[in-house]
């Protein structure tokens, strides 16, 4: 541990928050104005400001670390979008992936890479849009990619997540936006004696364990 560049910084940090740059005592009143004291106490109280702002940014950064470090695992649309259709991504320690879009008579699994930036999951297939290789079968010609190639922070990617804890936020394809309710459909009511079968719910791909 004490290697890590990390752990040094909130050393660092702790030694400035505890640093007490005060006048002692004997020396004060003489020789020593007021207007001096106040002078050295204000930059007592940018010290500590500043330290604790770094501690601050340090545990962002390891917060964020932490969540992509512990980003490979299977995840799963937490309901049915539209009543019907099922997103799972199997996220791989080597940065590769398997995707899988089914329900009702629509079937899609393909594979590819990742990158993550920013908290923002880019997934880039192997397969480029409506491409088909030649060894595929009849049945495998349903798993043409049909979306398209973007780039964004020098990442070229099909299709992008936001990250927040185990929990994927998918982009709308069009407008670039979080996509965060989408109707859900049930044969329950929404408050379980009354309310509509069909009423918008958070909706995301959370991990899990298989």
């Amino acid at each position: 541990m004490e290697g890590n560049p990390t752990v040094g910084m909130i050393k660092i940090a702790l030694h400035l928050i505890n640093r007490r740059n005060r006048i002692p005592l004997h020396r004060r009143g003489k020789g020593w104005s007021g207007k001096e004291n106040r002078h050295v106490r204000c930059n007592n109280k940018k010290i500590r400001m500043r330290a604790k702002l770094l501690i601050l940014c340090i545990a962002i950064i390891l917060i964020a670390c932490k969540s992509n470090q512990n980003i490979a695992g299977k995840y799963s649309s937490n309901f049915a979008e539209n009543g019907f259709f099922i997103t799972k991504i199997d996220l791989k320690h080597d940065k590769s992936f398997h995707y899988k879009f089914s329900g009702d008579l629509i079937h899609t699994e393909l594979d590819g890479s990742f990158k993550i930036k920013d908290n923002t999951l880019y997934l880039r297939f192997d397969k480029l849009k409506r491409e088909i290789d030649i060894s595929d079968t009849i049945t495998n010609w349903f798993n043409e990619n049909p979306y398209d190639l973007k780039r964004e922070n020098g990442i070229e990617y099909h299709l992008k997540y936001k990250i927040r804890g185990n929990r994927l936020y998918t982009y709308n394809l069009e407008s670039g936006k979080i996509v965060r309710r989408i109707k859900k459909y049930t044969n329950r009511r929404k408050y379980i004696v009354f309310g509509p079968k069909c009423y918008k719910k958070e909706w995301y791909l959370r991990k899990i364990d298989e």
